[in-house]
């Protein structure tokens, strides 16, 4: 019984705070993608095939600052690795012209875990799980109700050691072609 009281209190206490979301004009959930359209700095490998999609809910939408909670997964195939990074943290949208987060200029800080398959050529493959983290800065640009233009710039690294022992240097990444859909 005192299980069943917690959880229609919580679920009480969801539905009112999705309501008050509702009645704003600030969308609750964003869905983006990209892929392959990536400009890469000081990685030092040919990128060849990347998938990035991510899925942000707004956690408070305080004009002109809402605030998303964010999950991020990256795919990467380069030259002797293929890299799988799945990211969270908040999302800072500094919305600018009252229209909420759909031509926001924003700023996503991530923090998580990045699964990388080192294939050196002649060589062993090898397995890590590292820290990763990611920092993305870009400006939504609204083409349509619920749908915008992502362009933005972001480093992502890793504590994975290369080849002479060395932590991976950060890569910086200009991603013109990524959307968004909100809803």
């Amino acid at each position: 019984m005192k299980r069943l009281t917690k959880t229609a209190l919580l679920l009480a206490i969801a539905m009112m705070s999705t309501a008050a979301l509702a009645a704003s004009d600030t969308p609750m959930n964003e869905v983006e993608g990209a892929t392959n359209a990536k400009l890469t700095f000081g990685s030092g490998r040919d990128t060849s095939f990347t998938l990035g999609a991510g899925y942000s809910r707004t956690l408070l939408d305080a004009a002109p600052l809402p605030v998303q909670g964010t999950i991020h997964v990256d795919f990467a195939v380069q030259s002797g690795i293929l890299a799988l990074l799945a990211t969270a943290g908040p999302t800072l949208n500094f919305a600018l012209d009252g229209t909420g987060i759909r031509n926001a200029i924003y700023l996503e800080l991530n923090a998580g875990i990045a699964m990388l398959r080192l294939s050196p050529s002649g060589g062993t493959s090898t397995t890590n799980t590292n820290f990763a983290y990611r920092a993305e800065l870009g400006k939504r640009f609204e083409l349509w109700k619920d749908i915008a233009w992502k362009p933005g710039f972001n480093v992502t690294g890793t504590t994975a050691k290369d080849a002479t022992g060395e932590t991976e240097k950060p890569v910086f990444t200009f991603v013109p072609i990524q959307f968004a859909f909100t809803f």
